[in-house]
């Protein structure tokens, strides 16, 4: 399944030329049309999902788990999810895992400082992205 973090969507329109389903090349048949469209269709709502607020995390207060129907596969730098804090405001440092694919340190928007007690309250909206090390967190002031 393609995701809009591969490389197989290009921002040069002319590049999504491969083999349906992850492309649509010239003169593709049109038995393959139904297969390219669901492709991006499924790309459109996998990132929205993640950039929206469709889920709210499970885990503890400080081991932050978030479970889509698709799993990116693999952190990329970049990548971004929009959630809701689950039900216990951290106590130190945090941890996020995305589809049990690894617990990777939640920090400020720095991406050094470690967040520290209350910095995520319970119920609360949350934007995080990866940086290729770390999940920033994206709030006012941390």
């Amino acid at each position: 399944m393609s995701q809009i973090q591969s490389a197989i969507f290009s921002e040069i329109a002319a590049s999504n030329n491969a083999v349906s389903p992850n492309g649509a090349p010239e003169g593709m048949a049109s038995s393959g049309y139904n297969d390219t469209l669901r492709e991006i269709m499924s790309a459109i709502k996998i990132e929205y999902n993640r950039s929206h607020a469709t889920v709210t995390a499970s885990g503890t207060a400080d081991a932050l788990a978030l479970t889509y129907g698709v799993s990116p596969g693999a952190y990329t730098a970049g990548l971004t999810f929009r959630f809701y804090k689950n039900a216990s405001n951290n106590t130190g440092a945090v941890t996020l895992n995305v589809n049990s694919i690894g617990a990777v340190a939640v920090v400020r928007r720095n991406g050094i400082t470690a967040l520290v007690g209350g910095d995520m309250v319970s119920g609360s909206l949350y934007d995080v992205t990866y940086d290729g090390t770390s999940f920033r967190l994206h709030i006012s002031g941390i």
